[in-house]
């Protein structure tokens, strides 16, 4: 991490929406990103992580939703995503049908601690304040620990819990979520969070 660390130094992070030209390194980065995230944790069974990757991460799935989502960059790379979705069912422990949801934020390992999470939160939080919702909630894997406290410090509190499935070839990878809100308040400009 150091050696990007210190190329970072000198080099602008922007955050922006994605473009239509950011398909293919995105698809990248995402794919190396999650499977960065989950397998070092000991997902079970092995290689699931991996098929769930392959399948998913795919031009067929993110082009449809590439205007909801924002890309981090470093000296014009792509380091991370970060999504916003207003189509999937707010759970009922959000208390609240005017929320969108935050899908997910990752980053590669290298480029983790520059403050780009905040600049995701601070992006997704205008975009959704300008788009007419009062809140956003997310899932959270409660084993990621370090995800689940970025959150807590970006002023999300934990309002329920859901289990998250993925199976193939007959295996199955459950993770116990946190269900985690926060309230976007149009005043505080930057932060957008109360």
């Amino acid at each position: 991490m150091k050696r990007h660390l210190e190329h970072t130094l000198s080099t602008p992070l922007t955050v922006e929406l994605a473009q239509t030209q950011d398909l293919d390194e995105l698809l990248v980065v995402a794919r190396q990103a999650f499977t960065e995230t989950y397998e070092p944790i000991g997902v079970k069974p092995a290689g699931i992580v991996r098929r769930y990757v392959e399948e998913t991460f795919t031009r067929e799935w993110l082009l449809p939703q590439l205007g909801d989502y924002f890309v981090a960059k470093v000296g014009g790379k792509i380091v991370g995503f970060a999504g916003l979705d207003a189509r999937t069912e707010v759970p009922v422990s959000v208390a609240d049908s005017n929320a969108i949801y935050f899908s997910g934020l990752y980053l590669l390992q290298g480029f983790q601690g520059l403050g780009l999470g905040r600049k995701f939160f601070e992006a997704r939080s205008r975009h959704a304040l300008a788009r007419g919702f009062t809140s956003a909630w997310l899932s959270v894997w409660r084993l990621n620990a370090g995800a689940v406290e970025f959150h807590r410090r970006m002023g999300f509190e934990v309002v329920g819990e859901q289990e998250w499935r993925y199976e193939a070839d007959g295996e199955t990878w459950i993770c116990e979520d946190w269900v985690m809100r926060i309230r976007l308040d149009a005043s505080s400009q930057g932060s957008a969070f109360v």
